[in-house]
């Protein structure tokens, strides 16, 4: 009872004095910035790299994304309930068949989506194996210049021993 009373009394507050309110969302604004961006599906990555700038973010840009890789979908008719339990690290015609996947169509889909465009030149500088993962290490060790800040860029694609999830995690910082 006492929670529901000092939620209304704080938006009392803030109604009777707006200054408040504007901390309060200047505060939230310079934490969205900084954030670590979470996405369970390709497209929505996509839309985020279109939509957001770094133009918007004054130190990072930290997205991860966690899917099922579309010829993972394609092979069980894009019901995910019947991805085979052998679709994993272990199984070499999935690690081939993921790497073709991150160098042709993931790579591309980051050139063409974000704001650095072509000039993405992603090397894979490492790559561990170790009982239960397989990480690729990828940098681009070009500055790109987004509206006068200079960004190097980095990406890790790992996938796992027990299921088909491949995970990105996409790091764009400044210089």
């Amino acid at each position: 009872m006492s929670d529901i009373l000092s939620t209304i009394e704080k938006t009392l507050a803030e109604a009777a004095d707006p200054s408040l309110k504007k901390k309060k969302n200047k505060k939230s604004k310079q934490q969205k910035k900084n954030e670590l961006r979470n996405f369970d599906n390709l497209d929505q990555f996509r839309d985020f790299l279109k939509m957001e700038s770094t133009s918007d973010y004054e130190e990072k840009v930290h997205a991860h994304l966690s899917y099922f890789p579309p010829f993972v979908m394609q092979s069980c008719h894009n019901d995910p309930e019947k991805i085979k339990p052998t679709m994993n690290k272990n199984n070499k015609k999935f690690v081939r068949r993921l790497s073709q996947h991150v160098n042709k169509h993931l790579i591309d889909d980051i050139k063409k989506n974000s704001d650095f465009g072509d000039e993405i030149a992603f090397e894979e500088i490492d790559e561990s194996d170790t009982f239960d993962k397989l990480v690729w290490h990828f940098v681009d060790a070009n500055e790109h210049e987004s509206n006068g800040k200079k960004f190097k860029l980095e990406m890790d694609v790992e996938c796992h021993n027990d299921n088909a999830t491949v995970e990105v995690d996409y790091r764009a910082y400044p210089c």
